[in-house]
């Protein structure tokens, strides 16, 4: 069975092996703390690149627009109708999507169209909700 860390060590690109290293004794080994502490955080500020990455998702609004883009790009007009909101609204939280390079966008003519940025935004996003699925006893589907 691989863990939900193997998984999303392979949708970072195994990243996280240089961004999150235990301090064990080598493979399968047990972690041991080394100069006080049981975890060595990478100097170059990454655990603070992925907090700012996890805290998009951390607003309902901001998962009800990825969730509609899961199936197929959309404009501002019709992400706005789907999820019962203004268009300036969702333009809003489109923005925040995009600077946190979630979602991507495409100008054809005076409409803007946007689309998840790859397809790690959906395994992360699945992943999120197969965890609170499995703690609140919720069946996937």
């Amino acid at each position: 069975m691989v863990s939900t860390k193997d998984r999303l060590r392979r949708v970072a690109g195994d990243t996280m092996a240089s961004a999150w290293t235990p301090a064990t004794d080598g493979p399968g080994g047990s972690a041991k703390i080394k100069n006080g502490d049981l975890f060595r955080p990478p100097p170059d500020g990454r655990f603070g690149e992925l907090a700012g990455f996890f805290k998009v998702f951390g607003d309902e609004t901001r998962i009800k627009i990825l969730h509609t883009l899961f199936a197929a790009e959309r404009s501002v007009g019709e992400l706005a109708g789907m999820v019962g909101m203004s268009q300036s609204s969702v333009s809003h939280q489109l923005r925040l999507l995009k600077d946190a390079r979630i979602v991507r966008r495409r100008r054809e003519g005076k409409t803007v169209y946007y689309a998840l940025d790859d397809d790690h935004v959906k395994t992360i996003f699945d992943e999120g909700m197969s965890h609170v699925s499995e703690r609140n006893g919720w069946s996937e589907g």
